[in-house]
Formats: structure tokens, C-alpha cells, sequence
């Protein structure tokens, strides 16, 4: 019998050396294989880790609340317009005429009732009222409702009106406030709310 050859190939003892050092490698880098940690590697067990800074403590109080906005300004403003001025009332001249005791002139003035009256039914019926002419003087008036239709007037009312004055001791009075039956007088009227009476 011939004698065996005890020697393996070359390329089978690199292939065998090479094997070994890819196993070393591999259980090395895997933890297969037993190895000493090196101090300060983060998976070692005496490796210290660097501790976090530690965050404040959550306060436990309640924030204020925020102050309310103040409300925006109108974007259109309405303007304000300026009150109108009262219409001045005109007296007529009609306490000139008191002062000095005249009597029987036709007058146009305005006035501001302050008082409703009886009406007189003694003969003609006449509407009869007090009104205030200019600032101290107070006149009766007869509006004869036979010959002109009757005012709606309450206190407070103002009217125009022309007629006769006639002088008394407490104001005098005014009548004749209505259309005239004789061609040669002309007739007076009292105005109220924009309509004549007459």
C-alpha cells in the first residue's frame, strides 16, 4: 500500500486561519465571545453615565389672567349734531299795548298755552283759553266756534294767531280770531300744528 500524505493543502489551512479570525471578529463585535469592558464604554457595567440636568419643579399655582382687551373703537361714529335753537316767539308788541293801556289793535303774535277754559256758551259759543305772550304777560282768548271750528290745543301747545286785542287789568283779550263777515274788517285766524283756524 502506498504511504498517505499527512499534510492538508495549504489553501485549507488559510481557508481553516481565515475562518477563525471572521469568527473572533464576528463574537467580538456580537458579545459572543468573552471580552474585558473597557473602562468608560457606556455598556460597561462600571461605566459611569453622564447624568441630565435635573428640570425645576412645575410651579403649582394658577397664572393670572390675562387683562381684557379694551373694546375697538367704532368704526363709523355717528356725529352728534347740535341741538336746533327754539324758534323765538314773537309777543306782537302785545305787552308794549298792556303797559300802555291801548286797546282795539289788531295784533300777530305767538303764544304758549297754559290753561283750558270753560267754553262760553252765553250767545255766540266761544273756545276759551289762557296763553302766555312773550315772558311775564298771560291773555285770555275767545275764539268764537259759531263762525270757526275749535283748536285741539292742550297745555303747553304753542300757537300763532291774529286778532284784536282788547286792554283789561289782568293781561287782556284776545278775539276776533276768525274769518270777518264785514268786507270792510279783515278777520284774524290761529295757526296750530301747521293748520289754520279760522
Amino acid at each position: 500500500m502506498g504511504q498517505s500524505n499527512s499534510k492538508s493543502p495549504r489553501w485549507l489551512q488559510a481557508a481553516g486561519a481565515l475562518l477563525v479570525l471572521v469568527l473572533v471578529y464576528f463574537g467580538q463585535r456580537y458579545g459572543l465571545l468573552d471580552s474585558k469592558p473597557t473602562p468608560g464604554d457606556p455598556g460597561s457595567p462600571g461605566a459611569t453615565r453622564p447624568t441630565e440636568p435635573e428640570s425645576p419643579p412645575r410651579s403649582t399655582r394658577t397664572p393670572p389672567a390675562p387683562a381684557p382687551l379694551p373694546a375697538p373703537a367704532p368704526s363709523n361714529p355717528k356725529p352728534t349734531l347740535p341741538e336746533a335753537p327754539k324758534p323765538t316767539l314773537r309777543d306782537g308788541g302785545i305787552p308794549k299795548l298792556f303797559a300802555d293801556g291801548k286797546s282795539d289793535v289788531w295784533v300777530e303774535a305767538d303764544g304758549t298755552v297754559e290753561k283750558l277754559l270753560a267754553d262760553d256758551i252765553d250767545g255766540s259759543r266761544h273756545q276759551k283759553f289762557i296763553a302766555r305772550i312773550g315772558r311775564d304777560l298771560t291773555v285770555l282768548f275767545a275764539h268764537n266756534i259759531d263762525v270757526a271750528p275749535r283748536v285741539p290745543l292742550q297745555p303747553g301747545d304753542v300757537i300763532a294767531f291774529r286778532g284784536e286785542y282788547i286792554w283789561k287789568e289782568k293781561g287782556g283779550t284776545i278775539h276776533w280770531t276768525h274769518k270777518s263777515n264785514d268786507p270792510r274788517k279783515r278777520g284774524g285766524w290761529i295757526k296750530f300744528l301747521s293748520k289754520t283756524y279760522e
